[in-house]
């Protein structure tokens, strides 16, 4: 199981430094769909 989270974060590093996710413009809807993922269930809003 680390073996895996270690891979994702390579290949998410990979992401952000050299691949899609490099420009701010396209990496904004990733990064707000993960907060929301985040804080809808946190606060039980559905």
């Amino acid at each position: 199981m680390a073996l895996f989270f270690f891979v994702v974060g390579l290949e998410l590093k990979h992401e952000i430094l050299v691949g899609e996710l490099a420009s701010v413009r396209k990496a904004a809807l990733p990064i707000i769909a993960a907060i929301g993922g985040m804080v809808i269930p946190a606060y039980g809003v559905f």
